[in-house]
């Protein structure tokens, strides 16, 4: 995986960021998919069974280090958040997203099917249909 130490000492900001914020509203602006490990994970361990993740991105980001054609981080930050990511970036056990609070909406597929790319069983994916185009 592509610069996993830098990743790791951004996200250890990030946490201690997060562990000063309180109990009010959180937004993430910003950044790619990477961004969002450590908020979704504060969350899970704030709101725990009571949160529901609904995922909007055109790829699932369910990748692993073995399994992405890239190796960069971006298209693995859900797996990673269901607890089977890169070891220095997983969230605390209190922190991992449960598939079955998963919803994927309009992810495609992005990559050839893997081992390592597909979804958990337990997650539900939505999608809205398809548009149609009339002529005349």
């Amino acid at each position: 995986m592509r610069h996993l130490d830098v990743l790791a000492a951004s996200l250890r900001a990030t946490r201690q960021a997060l562990a000063e914020w309180g109990p009010g509203p959180l937004r993430t602006v910003g950044g790619d998919c990477g961004v969002e490990l450590a908020p979704v994970s504060h969350a899970v361990a704030r709101h725990g069974a009571d949160l529901a993740v609904v995922w909007f991105d055109a790829h699932a980001d369910l990748n692993t280090p073995a399994s992405s054609p890239s190796g960069g981080f971006h298209g693995m930050v859900l797996r990673t958040l269901l607890g089977q990511g890169p070891a220095a970036l997983l969230p605390p056990p209190d922190g991992r997203l449960d598939a079955r609070r998963l919803v994927l909406a309009e992810c495609a597929r992005s990559t050839p099917r893997s081992a390592g790319s597909s979804p958990p069983r337990a997650c539900r994916r939505c999608r809205s249909p398809r548009s149609t185009t009339r002529t005349g």
